[in-house]
């Protein structure tokens, strides 16, 4: 994401155009299972902090897309709201999440909720 906006800063929208082309099948495709997992960052110490910090990443991407693709969000929405849903039960309840988490359980809840607002701009939901 900071590749893509770099380029684009720097006028170079070929390059920001070709990394973002490529996104969706090196990070949201293989990072976020079907189920909504990450298991990547379920293997972490912090893994519910590293699976927001993820989807941090992958909604700015969402965000920068739109330069090209205002619909990317949508092309890509099954995926990451499902990782989102996946995680959606620990935010109330982070004593049921059945991987590592040594962080603060209220930094990750503010996380996960900017992140949904975010989101909710994507969809048109609004969001503030």
């Amino acid at each position: 994401v900071t590749m893509a906006n770099m380029y684009l800063f720097a006028g170079n929208e070929a390059r920001a155009k070709a990394i973002v082309d490529a996104f969706a099948a090196l990070r949201i495709d293989k990072q976020i299972k079907e189920d909504g997992t990450q298991p990547a960052e379920l293997k972490r110490t912090k893994a519910f902090s590293y699976s927001i910090f993820n989807l941090t990443h992958i909604v700015d991407m969402c965000y920068l897309a739109r330069y090209w693709y205002p619909n990317y969000y949508e092309v890509h929405r099954e995926r990451i709201d499902k990782a989102f849903e996946f995680l959606a039960p620990y935010v109330e309840t982070p004593e049921t999440f059945p991987y590592q988490q040594i962080a603060s359980w209220e930094a990750c809840k503010k996380s996960y909720n900017q992140q949904l607002e975010r989101i909710k701009v994507l969809r048109g939901d609004g969001g503030n």
